[in-house]
């Protein structure tokens, strides 16, 4: 089973939950992890667009073919800017990995140091035979 490193999630519940936390966050305080106010403005109404289109067809009285190619659509428009937005995040040298926790991006493991070895190799060699 491989292991699942995209931090967006694949079920649109958990998707719809993901990105209002971001914008949320996004929107209160963008300088501190390396965006614009204007970024956090165009994502915040790409997400608007997405809970539009995502509501049309949570309702069966409102569902259709055509509703969910317009709800597919706005995702991907959020999902791209995300992964943008997201990349700049990651990037920026004032992002603190609790920055990155609250914001549900991937929090990069610490590095562990190696102990030095207690004894030196033993280089040994070969004889020709």
């Amino acid at each position: 089973m491989a292991l699942n490193t995209d931090f967006v999630p694949k079920r649109e519940s958990e998707l719809d939950e993901f990105v209002h936390n971001f914008d949320a966050r996004v929107t209160a305080s963008p300088t501190t992890v390396g965006l614009t106010a204007a970024d956090a403005t165009a994502f915040h109404a790409l997400v608007l667009a997405w809970d539009a289109a995502y509501a049309v067809t949570k309702n069966r009285a409102t569902r259709s073919r055509s509703a969910v190619i317009v709800k597919d659509e706005k995702k991907l428009a959020m999902v791209q800017k995300l992964r943008e937005l997201a990349r700049v995040v990651q990037a920026y040298p004032g992002t603190t990995n609790e920055d990155r926790s609250l914001l549900g991006l991937t929090v990069p493991a610490e590095r562990q140091s190696q102990p030095a070895p207690a004894s030196a190799p033993a280089a040994t060699a070969a004889r020709p035979g």
